[in-house]
């Protein structure tokens, strides 16, 4: 796989008066043949690992190192940024 769109700088975002943490949206996208899935891995000030990109999800104040794997029958490929 072979990823198409991957942030190629830091993805920022600003809390709230009063709160610690943001709802954070980028755009990660994958191509494969066959196509690819995408999983997710959050480490820093927030952890976490799911389904998809992982964008749209809470992040807490701080650096967060995002990577996507996208894994087919071909391979796996990765993206990293920082949020």
């Amino acid at each position: 796989p072979t990823f198409t769109t991957c942030p190629s700088a830091h993805v920022t975002a600003n809390t709230a008066t009063g709160l610690c943490s943001a709802v954070v949206t980028y755009d990660v996208a994958a191509s494969g043949t066959p196509e690819p899935v995408l999983t997710y891995t959050f480490s820093g000030a927030t952890n976490g690992t799911g389904s998809g990109t992982g964008s749209n999800q809470t992040f807490n104040k701080g650096n967060t190192i995002v990577t996507v794997t996208a894994t087919n029958d071909c391979g796996t490929s990765s993206c990293s940024f920082t949020v």
